[in-house]
C-alpha cells in the first residue's frame, strides 16, 4: 500500500471512531435547545455546575449521584458523592442522610 493511501485509510479509520464514540456519549446529545433550560429557582438543593459547565440543580440527601461525566448529578453543599449516593446534610434543607454502605473512597 502506498504512503498516500495507507494515511488515509488510518484517517478514515479515526474519524469513524470518533464519529461513533459521539454518538454512543448520551450526554453530549441531551441538552439541545430548550432542553437546556432550567429554572433554577426550584433547585430544592442548590445548583452546582455540571461536566459540561451548565448551570444545573444539585442533588439532594440519598439521591443517586456521579456515574460517568457526572451523568446522575452532582451533589449540593454538605454532601459527597459516595458510592454514587450523595451522603452528608444539605446547606439549604438541612435534610441528612449518611451512606454507611463503604468506607470512603472504597464501594
Amino acid at each position: 500500500m502506498k504512503p498516500a493511501a495507507a494515511l488515509a485509510a488510518a484517517t478514515l479509520l479515526i474519524a469513524v471512531i470518533l464519529f461513533h464514540r459521539a454518538e454512543a456519549n448520551p450526554i453530549s446529545r441531551s441538552c439541545e435547545g430548550a432542553n437546556c433550560v432550567v429554572d433554577l429557582t426550584r433547585c430544592e438543593y442548590g445548583e452546582v455546575t455540571d461536566f459540561f459547565g451548565r448551570k444545573v440543580c444539585a442533588k439532594g440527601p440519598g439521591d443517586k449521584c456521579g456515574g460517568p461525566y457526572e451523568l446522575h448529578g452532582k451533589c449540593g453543599d454538605g454532601m459527597d458523592c459516595r458510592c454514587g449516593v450523595c451522603s452528608g446534610c444539605s446547606m439549604q434543607s438541612l435534610e441528612c442522610f449518611f451512606f454507611e454502605g463503604a468506607a470512603p473512597n472504597s464501594c
